[in-house]
């Protein structure tokens, strides 16, 4: 198994970005710990990763020092006084500003509405050129989290390292499980996630791993601010990467990471009852009826799994951001065009993204 040394970091510290004359958005700042999250998950597998260096991919820009203006001493007595104050008698009537005409404002108006076109289409290009790199990076590190392979870098070829492949990637308890069929155990868990969305779903940055998709959809329910559900799902999954950790965490010390989200009662027992099953069953099916309910996952968990972790739009979910992302696949599949390098590889079978699961 490769050490952590082996992994070639794509990034450098997060907090070493925002320093210096570069300014990144909101945005970016969270792309980049996905990016560093993933980078450590590839490391605890021993996946030596090939991606390439991130930070070119961040499109920022120096910021200008601004110039202060610099004070001018001026005589107090050529000072503009109001003449109202002074007594003086107006030289105007109220006819004179009725007289006005709107052509000068016409004008005025046009001159901003012009430079508000400009500036607002500039932005647009940096987000599009912003999101195009994202789906690059999302697309590559998918490639690299979902390959299983012993110590060799090749294909397991037996039980025991199809065992060592699901300690790897779901932790120290995987061990204890009475398991049949290790490679079934491993395959079953294993996401193939549809091509990365413009749509930037959240759900998108965890795909690649079933359980953290689930956890994610947990935790995401009924919270509004994207920030709020990012920044606690990203801290969450920077203490508790696998399932094995999360069912040894401190409820008190997880109450103090998913506070911010609310339903702590719900949300911790969901967590624990997720991460159980997903070690327990020897092939990991999830359903919305017994045997294969898991509490917690409802339909808008269920239809997430369905759709990032098995690439099935025969569904027709009730979430309107599922269903927007549902038409965009089924855009791309019934296109003639081929998607990018950040999308659908050109000898991907369509007619098995859309059977039905």
């Amino acid at each position: 198994m490769s050490s952590s040394e082996d992994v070639k970091p794509c990034i450098r510290n997060v907090g070493e970005i925002d320093t210096g004359m570069t300014l990144l958005t909101e945005y970016e700042t969270q792309r980049l710990e996905h990016i560093r999250r993933n980078q450590e998950f590839m490391a605890r597998l021993g996946i030596p990763t090939t991606l390439r260096v991130m930070d070119d991919r961040v499109q920022t820009k120096p910021t200008r020092p601004r110039k202060l203006a610099s004070k001018i001493e001026v005589d107090p007595e050529s000072l503009r006084r109001s003449g109202r104050h002074l007594g003086h008698t107006p030289d105007y009537t109220g006819e004179s500003i009725d007289q006005l005409g709107d052509a000068d404002v016409k004008v005025q108006v046009g001159r901003k509405r012009a430079y508000d076109g400009t500036a607002s289409e500039e932005r647009e290009r940096e987000m599009r050129e912003v999101l195009d790199n994202s789906r690059r990076w999302l697309q590559e590190s998918r490639d690299a989290l979902l390959k299983v392979c012993n110590e060799d870098g090749e294909k397991p070829s037996n039980s025991g390292e199809w065992k060592v492949a699901a300690e790897r990637r779901w932790g120290a308890k995987v061990a204890a499980m009475d398991v049949p069929d290790w490679e079934l155990y491993v395959m079953s868990r294993l996401s193939t996630p549809p091509p990365p969305s413009p749509n930037e779903l959240m759900q998108e940055f965890y795909a690649h791993d079933t359980w953290q998709l689930l956890i994610c959809c947990v935790l995401m329910s009924r919270v509004s601010s994207h920030n709020v559900k990012h920044n606690t799902i990203a801290a969450f999954f920077k203490r508790y990467p696998t399932p094995s950790d999360a069912l040894d965490a401190d409820p008190e010390e997880v109450l103090r990471i998913i506070t911010p989200l609310g339903l702590f009662p719900t949300r911790m027992r969901s967590i624990v009852e997720v991460s159980r099953h997903f070690l327990e069953m020897p092939e990991f099916i999830l359903g919305l009826k017994p045997p294969y309910k898991v509490y917690g996952i409802g339909e808008f968990g269920y239809h997430s799994y369905l759709l990032f972790c098995r690439s099935n739009f025969a569904i027709a979910p009730g979430d309107r951001a599922l269903k927007a992302f549902v038409e965009w696949q089924k855009r791309q599949l019934r296109s003639a065009k081929p998607l990018d390098e950040a999308g659908q590889p050109e000898d991907v079978d369509k007619e098995s993204l859309m059977k039905e699961e």
